[in-house]
């Protein structure tokens, strides 16, 4: 058993759990719409966090290499996964039928989801950049970071509805951008790694970090 199997074993349970969770409430508020209205905010948000963490899976799959059994990796994965899990846990309302408007639940909850997510990535992001910074004209890496970065930090401010679908489209739109490599990867992301070989060795590539 290599050191990343090892690893994954419990990181990977965690997260499969948390999918789970979010399949769950989903299937739930689906199937109660007769006596609870769906809106679009609250399954925007399920899909983003279901996003984000299939793109972090795979962004873990892809620097196996890198990862080295110690204490700090395992706290690391633990605050991730159980990051990931409350988030996942908060998008949707525990008890079914307490909120009969889940668009109502979404403007109540949605900190916490965010919040979640925030935690969940920056222990990656702060690796990635303490292991290479990017270069100052590396173009790319500043509008993939942005347009992850601004407009989830924003969520947790605005108030209107239109402002809050629109920064979600934002979100899930960059995920099928980097899904289809509509646009140019960062240089930092093509080279990332202590000598650059792990991002050249993986046989997968990260769908959302490093970009």
């Amino acid at each position: 058993m290599s050191e990343f199997e090892f690893f994954f074993i419990v990181f990977g349970l965690l997260l499969g759990l948390t999918l789970a969770e979010i399949a769950r409430k989903f299937t739930d508020a689906v199937v109660a719409r007769d006596t609870v209205k769906l809106g679009v905010l609250t399954p925007m948000l399920a899909a983003f966090v279901l996003l984000d963490l299939a793109s972090y899976w795979l962004w873990i799959w892809s620097v196996r290499d890198l990862i080295r059994i110690d204490w700090p990796t395992v706290l690391g994965g633990l605050i991730v996964a159980l990051a990931y899990f409350f988030a996942a846990a908060s998008v949707f309302p525990r008890r079914e039928g307490a909120w009969p408007v889940l668009d109502d639940y979404y403007f109540k909850q949605k900190g916490l989801v965010i919040g979640g997510v925030i935690l969940a990535n920056i222990p990656g992001l702060l690796l990635q950049l303490s292991i290479q910074l990017p270069a100052r004209d590396d173009v790319w890496f500043f509008v993939w970071q942005g347009m992850y970065w601004t407009p989830l930090l924003l969520l947790l401010f605005v108030r209107s509805r239109r402002a809050n679908i629109f920064l979600l489209v934002i979100l899930l739109l960059q995920y099928l951008l980097v899904a289809t490599n509509a646009l140019p990867n960062s240089e930092w992301g093509n080279s990332f790694g202590p000598n650059g070989e792990a991002a050249r060795a993986a046989s997968t590539k990260a769908v959302g970090a490093p970009r």
